[in-house]
């Protein structure tokens, strides 16, 4: 191009959409290394749903900086867990609400009971009353759960 040639708009487009693509692929191949770069990423890319799983895939715990619509999200809720069960601690009240979703992973991770919803909490250990000994930390939550029952 000449300096005398006025900009092609349409190359310019294609110039930024690659850039964007660029971005895109280095941005998943960074969290993949490193999931807790996730709080880094633009706002664009942590919109983005693959960036986020991907993040999730290598640390759960990334979770803490998912917006909060993935927060919601039970599927990417349950990679976040896979990969590491306190990641349930930055889920959204809703997941933390949700029986059915959190029946297995409280199976297999009875610990991570403490940061369920109180509802969740009192169902998973009528059913177990014996994990009220084991859990580190369950008895300053159930003691805190009847102080909130009483100031209701």
């Amino acid at each position: 191009r000449t300096p005398a040639q006025p900009p092609d708009p349409d190359q310019e487009k294609l110039s930024n959409e690659a850039q964007e693509i660029e971005q895109y692929h280095r941005w998943k191949a960074w969290v993949k290394q490193d999931g807790l770069l996730l709080k880094d990423a633009p706002m664009d890319l942590r919109e983005n749903r693959i960036i986020v799983e991907t993040a999730l895939q290598q640390n759960g715990l990334a979770l803490y900086y998912a917006l909060p619509h993935h927060k919601k999200n039970k599927n990417i809720v349950a990679i976040a867990m896979n990969q590491n069960p306190y990641a349930l601690e930055f889920a959204d009240p809703t997941i933390k609400d949700d029986y059915p979703f959190l029946r297995p992973f409280l199976a297999k991770h009875p610990e991570v009971t403490i940061f369920t919803s109180k509802r969740v909490r009192s169902t998973w250990l009528a059913l177990h009353p014996e994990l009220k000994d084991t859990i580190p930390g369950i008895q300053h939550t159930i003691a805190k759960d009847a102080e909130d029952t009483l100031a209701a």
